[in-house]
């Protein structure tokens, strides 16, 4: 394969993509716990990039050099829609790793559909 293909290959939205999901499968529990706000900690090749989904950018060279969503940037985003908001300590879990409070434990507190992390959701008394 001739070098421009290579570079092709590599700048390829679908490649980036697929990157992208490489990442979520290996380390999306520590992106969606690293969240604070719209700012992500996502992990790379040679470290950790920060990326904001508000702003729409990351750290790394491949977005500085290009300026166009990069695998980190597309990882966050895979990430922040399979995942939400403890309704109680506000900390960013997966949707698999949070309880749904229904309607046999409705309070003042908490109404039906509200999600919990396990550790609230045990401290309430929703599991």
């Amino acid at each position: 394969m001739s070098t421009a293909r290579i570079a092709d290959h590599r700048h390829d939205p679908a490649t980036r993509e697929r990157r992208a999901r490489g990442i979520v499968a290996d380390h999306a529990r520590e992106i969606a716990e690293s969240a604070q706000g719209a700012i992500y900690k996502v992990p790379g090749g040679v470290g950790v990039y920060v990326v904001s989904l508000s702003r729409q950018v990351c750290e790394c060279a491949d977005f500085s050099h290009r300026g166009a969503p990069c695998k980190h940037l597309l990882a966050a985003e895979i990430v922040s829609a399979k995942s939400a908001v403890c309704a109680d300590c506000a900390r960013r879990y997966l949707g698999r790793d949070l309880y749904e409070v229904t309607e046999d434990h409705e309070s003042l507190t908490w109404f039906p559909g509200d999600r919990l992390c396990g550790p609230c959701a045990m401290a309430h008394g929703i599991v």
